[in-house]
């Protein structure tokens, strides 16, 4: 398994390795929160176009502090 998120829990992804080898260098589908790829011009991106990626918390995804 592997997993991608921001530091403060806002969003994730995870992706198993054989989902992996059927797409080399994917991170996975969104398991919490919600993320998107934006173009330069804030525009929204589809799957596979390179962009900065934004990420938000959605209701009853909250990271837990101990």
């Amino acid at each position: 398994m592997e997993l991608y998120a921001g530091s403060e829990g806002q969003a994730m992804t995870v992706i198993t390795g054989s989902e992996w080898l059927d797409r080399r260098g994917s991170v996975g589908r969104v398991s919490m929160g919600e993320m998107k790829a934006l173009d330069a011009d804030g525009n929204v991106l589809p799957p596979g176009e390179v962009g900065e990626i934004y990420m938000r918390r959605t209701e009853g995804s909250r990271a837990a502090y101990s």
